[in-house]
């Protein structure tokens, strides 16, 4: 079977309760809640679609959502519609990290979203950060990048348990690529992101902060933890 190439704009989003939420009554919450979680749900079968808890673990914010589609002007009627909701009123945007990722895909390029939820958010614990490269990575030589790379990939290939996604972010934001990995045990991002720090590749790093550590969790379960 043929394969295509599909694009994908991925949106990380960042946002934190309000502390004031927790002073409604419980029937004020409970609608607040399942108005959410019913404008969510109502898109899920259309893109891509993963929710993370980090309160507890983030001082910026309390949820993730990780969303993407073929169509960027999508992730952004999503958020107005997830804003306008009695829960939205009381989230505020803590950060926001908009990325483009290409994939071959062996379906049609309209398949691609329902094709995501095999390649990515397999795993429950995630670490996410931007990263911004200098002038002496963007004029390497194509031996010269690819020598880093390998060096790069040897290391990931050691972990088997632990998947890296590369998402571009040139023109979409400060950062010049969103680095995005996620596993079955969080000790295995620490093992991972140790020995990765070791290569010649971090000096072409200008930054690589903010750093982000997720849990996916079900999104009712996670409102219920924070009210």
């Amino acid at each position: 079977m043929p394969e295509n190439k599909a694009t994908l704009f991925s949106s990380f989003s960042f946002l934190r309760m309000q502390p004031e939420f927790k002073r409604l009554s419980p029937n004020e919450q409970m609608t607040a809640k399942r108005e959410f979680e019913d404008m969510l749900a109502s898109h899920q079968e259309r893109i891509f679609l993963r929710t993370y808890m980090t309160a507890g673990l983030n001082a910026e914010s309390d949820i993730m959502i990780w969303r993407m589609c073929r169509r960027v002007s999508r992730l952004q009627e999503l958020s107005s519609s997830l804003m306008k909701t009695g829960m939205g009123k009381w989230l505020i945007p803590a950060k926001e990290y908009l990325g483009i990722f290409s994939f071959k895909t062996a379906g049609p390029e309209e398949q691609a979203e329902k094709e995501a939820n095999e390649k990515f958010g397999r795993f429950p614990y995630m670490s996410l950060h931007a990263v911004k490269k200098n002038d002496k990575w963007h004029f390497l030589k194509e031996e010269e990048r690819n020598n880093v790379c390998a060096e790069r990939q040897n290391v990931l290939n050691k972990y088997k348990n632990v998947n890296e996604n590369v998402f571009l972010s040139y023109g979409l934001g400060q950062q010049d690529f969103i680095i995005q990995r996620e596993a079955e045990a969080a000790i295995d991002l620490e093992a991972i992101t140790y020995d990765l720090r070791q290569l010649k590749n971090n000096e072409y790093t200008i930054s690589d902060n903010p750093y982000f550590f997720c849990i996916g969790r079900g999104l009712a379960e996670i409102l219920d933890h924070l009210a």
